[in-house]
């Protein structure tokens, strides 16, 4: 737009100079040179000293022609512009007193119209330029908040990793130091048992049933351990089935097909919160009579559907809750879709291999 503006201003002296159809070579020589500063000043920067410089131009060659007082047009658009206002009295003066009798208070007119324009363009940049600051400082906030989200998922899986590492230690003493001891005394036993027989059969015997007594309890330690180590199968599905029947606005159609055992804690939790959000949301905004739930997992993927009869959203804005389960099925590599065209409906698809932090 101020390329555009110069050039227009440059195009309107030079007509000027066709109709007259006389020009000297000062002249031309004149124009070129104030041409190259307009240029220099576009591209590069407007100064107190290059506009000064240019008025004296612009003066010496009303000496020559008035058309060159439109020059000072030009220096009142850079007074605004480049917040140089002082120096739009003088150029309008100087624009006043160098043009024709019969321009004067065109030439006035164009010189404060041009300082105006110039003034909405400088407040133009100062707002693009705070745009542009306000976009960049929510963009590098956006990036610090995901490496931040990053770290706490990384620190999530370590913390995890170590309560399994803890976990497994436990065990492992649990088990060296009750039944590894616990056999190690049977062993004994049984080898002294073994001596005695030919010598002294009843303490033989005693020996031989005191070992299988303390082995029948050794084995029950073991399978205590066992079962602690290996959490029941209907956990997940059973902490989900409670979500559901503790949701007493409306009727919950809960159907499920696939091995629960097979998901792995991340994808469960997920699966959980979600239906705990669609769940809430139905309760605040739908005013659903029903809603159905189905999962269905299989070996590589568990898919989740969740419908409400409600009123449903046909001009969707996700609000923070859709935002969080769209964000928790992205960082588990799945895919997401929301419709309210008919009543509300959420569908979800969650990798298994990708899901696992193993």
């Amino acid at each position: 737009m101020e390329y555009l503006f110069r050039t227009l201003i440059f195009l309107v002296i030079i007509g000027k100079y066709v109709l007259l159809r006389s020009i000297s070579s000062v002249e031309v020589a004149l124009l070129l040179v104030i041409a190259t500063a307009n240029i220099f000043k576009h591209k590069y920067k407007v100064t107190w000293i290059g506009l000064i410089v240019e008025m004296a131009l612009a003066a010496f060659g009303c000496s020559y022609s008035s058309y060159f007082s439109l020059i000072y047009v030009l220096i009142a658009y850079d007074a605004g512009s480049k917040n140089m206002k002082p120096l739009v009295v003088p150029s309008a003066i100087l624009g006043m007193y160098f043009s024709a009798a019969n321009n004067i208070l065109e030439t006035g007119a164009f010189i404060a119209a041009a300082f105006m324009f110039g003034i909405l363009n400088l407040r133009f940049e100062e707002k693009v330029s705070s745009f542009k600051e306000t976009y960049d400082n929510e963009r590098r906030y956006r990036y610090e908040l995901e490496a931040a989200k990053q770290r706490l998922l990384n620190s999530a899986k370590e913390t995890a990793y170590l309560a399994e590492i803890r976990e497994r230690n436990r065990i492992a003493r649990e088990i060296h130091d009750t039944v590894g001891h616990s056999l190690a005394g049977i062993l004994i036993q049984l080898q002294a048992a073994q001596k005695l027989r030919n010598r002294d059969e009843e303490k033989s015997d005693e020996l031989l049933v005191d070992s299988i007594e303390r082995l029948s309890d050794t084995l029950n330690v073991m399978r205590n351990t066992v079962h602690n180590i290996k959490p029941g199968d209907s956990m997940g599905i059973d902490y989900i089935k409670s979500i559901i029947n503790n949701f007493n606005y409306c009727p919950v159609d809960f159907k499920c097909s696939g091995d629960f055992s097979s998901l792995p804690a991340n994808i469960l939790e997920t699966i959980s919160s979600d239906i705990k959000e669609a769940l809430t949301n139905a309760y605040k905004y739908s005013k659903a009579t029903a809603i159905e739930v189905k999962i269905d997992i299989d070996q590589s993927r568990v898919r989740v559907y969740i419908k409400d009869n409600g009123e449903g959203c046909p001009n969707l804005k996700e609000g923070f809750g859709l935002m969080g389960i769209r964000e928790r099925i992205k960082n588990l590599g799945g895919t997401v879709s929301f419709s309210g065209e008919n009543g509300f409906v959420i569908v979800y698809v969650i990798p298994i291999g990708k899901g696992d932090n193993n």
